[in-house]
């Protein structure tokens, strides 16, 4: 038996044109749909590497800064240290009066007074009364015992009114660590 096709050829034309045009259709749609999700999801990839990105020059930018505080923090201390050397330096001749005036009062005996008291270039001039030769002595003596002073050299002894002697001395002295 044979199938007989009573439809019009062009029926079947149309029908089959009809199909094809819905699966081209289909097709292209079914390429934008999949380009549309590629889109999306190379979209999606960007924006995420473009957050990356930034965190990253973020953080470069704050290693900059640390390292700019860093060179800034070094420079300081090499300052620091420059000054330090040049105050020690500058300190190491410098003689420490106070300290010196303290020390010479702590032997003055109670007999024993300062009339004028000069000091200059690590040297130092006592001019005092005492009430005996004696005493300018053990002074002299006392005196010649602190630390770091040394050369003590009684100039003058004289004999003033009502048993009272006038003295003059000198006394060298170095900062042996001293320093103010």
């Amino acid at each position: 038996m044979r199938d007989i096709n009573l439809l019009p050829k062009d029926l079947n034309l149309k029908k089959d044109v009809k199909k094809k045009r819905s699966m081209n259709i289909l097709l292209v749609l079914l390429v934008l749909a999949l380009l549309l999700v590629g889109y999306g999801a190379l979209y999606s990839f960007n924006r995420q590497t473009e957050r990356d990105l930034v965190d990253v020059e973020n953080q470069i930018a704050a290693l900059a800064e640390v390292q700019a505080r860093k060179t800034l923090v070094e420079k300081k201390q090499q300052e620091l240290a420059y000054r330090e050397q040049r105050s020690s330096e500058l300190d190491v001749n410098k003689i420490n009066f106070y300290n010196l005036l303290t020390k010479v009062e702590t032997t003055l005996p109670e007999s024993v007074s300062f009339i004028t008291q000069n000091t200059g270039s690590g040297t130092m001039t006592i001019s005092g009364v005492a009430k005996s030769r004696d005493e300018v002595a053990d002074f002299a003596a006392k005196l010649n015992q602190i630390d770091n002073v040394s050369n003590v050299w009684i100039n003058s002894v004289r004999a003033a009114d009502n048993d009272i002697y006038e003295f003059n001395m000198n006394l060298v002295y170095s900062n042996g660590g001293d320093q103010q």
